[in-house]
Order: structure tokens, then sequence, then C-alpha cells
């Protein structure tokens, strides 16, 4: 339910990010923010994802841990006024169950894994169409003619680290990454 709602307001931002752009882009400043914004959301949605998997796989391993002891505590009791094999195929029985457990679980962690990577690469791909369409406006503008090598730079640091995000790199390489904030930043100081 958190990534459709991440989903639906990445696209909400990326139609006013488009409107926003159009507005703001004077400069090649306001076309980092458009984009900025755009990879933001998507990395954003990305760690959610990845801290959502990594959350559920270390409880599901404690419930696991939990229900394998509660299992042999059980088995204690239950020894008390049964036989040796009786009470070795009862604890039998509640390992097999915990681990069946388990591996359901961890399908059910799997699949919504799955799902929310598809979110992510939806999210990525709709920020890239976004964005160059954004990128064709400014360039198509010649009052920009002289700040096309900045925003030409900007837009290939962009597109590189935008598409190196995933739930695995929710900020994509650490060198796309510094190249992406080394050309913002740039552009940044450039407007100073």
């Amino acid at each position: 339910m958190k990534m459709i709602l991440g989903t639906l307001l990445m696209l909400a931002l990326l139609s006013v990010g488009g409107r926003v752009a159009a507005a703001s882009q004077d400069s090649v400043q306001g076309l980092a923010t458009v984009l900025a914004s755009a990879r933001d959301a998507c990395a954003q949605q990305a760690q959610q994802a990845a801290e959502g998997a990594s959350t559920a796989n270390y409880k599901a391993a404690l419930d696991l841990q939990t229900a394998q002891t509660q299992a042999e505590m059980d088995a204690q009791v239950y020894g008390v006024g049964h036989g040796h094999r009786e009470t070795r195929d009862f604890l039998s029985s509640r390992l097999q169950q915990a681990s069946d457990a388990s591996v359901a679980e961890s399908q059910r962690i799997a699949d919504k894994l799955s799902s929310d990577k598809q979110a992510v690469a939806a999210c990525v791909t709709q920020a890239q169409m976004q964005g160059k369409a954004d990128y064709s406006a400014f360039k198509a503008d010649k009052r920009h003619k002289r700040a096309m090598p900045e925003a030409e730079s900007l837009m290939t640091a962009w597109l590189t680290n935008l598409g190196e995000i995933d739930t695995g790199h929710p900020q994509g390489s650490d060198a796309s990454l510094a190249a992406w904030r080394s050309a913002k930043t740039h552009t940044e100081l450039s407007a100073l």
C-alpha cells in the first residue's frame, strides 16, 4: 500500500514538476531543481522498499527462532506424560510447522520486494521520460544556448545516476551519485 501511495505521489510530483519546470527553467539551476526532485522521489521510494524488506526479513528470522524455541519448550512439557518417541514426533511436527510458516513468510516478503522493485523501476522510467521532456524544452529555448554545455553535463550525470537507482542501490552507485552531486553543485555555484 505504501508503495502504491509512493508511486502516486511520485507521479503527482512529476506532473507538478513538469509545470514548475516550464515556469522556472530560465536557468540551468531551474532544470537541476526539477531533476533533483524527480531523482530524490525515486531514491526515497527505493530506500523505503529496501528498508521494508530488510526489516521484514529480520523479523521473520526472529519469529522462526522464537517458534523453534517455543516448540522445544512445548516438547519438554509434552514429554512429561509421553514416551521418548512420541515426544520426538511431537517436536518434529512443531518444528516442521514453524519451518513451513517461515517459508511462507519468506515467499510473501520476496513477492512484496518484487512488487516494490517494479514500482521503483516504474518511478525511474517515468522520471527519465519527464526529465528528458524537460531537458528538450530547455534545449529548445534559444535563450539557453550558452548554458547548453552545463545543462548537458547535468543531464548526463542525472540520467546515469537515476538509471542506477533500485532497491539494492537506492542512491545509485557511489560514482554516479558523486558525479550527480558534483554536476548539481556546479550548477548551483554557477548561478551565484
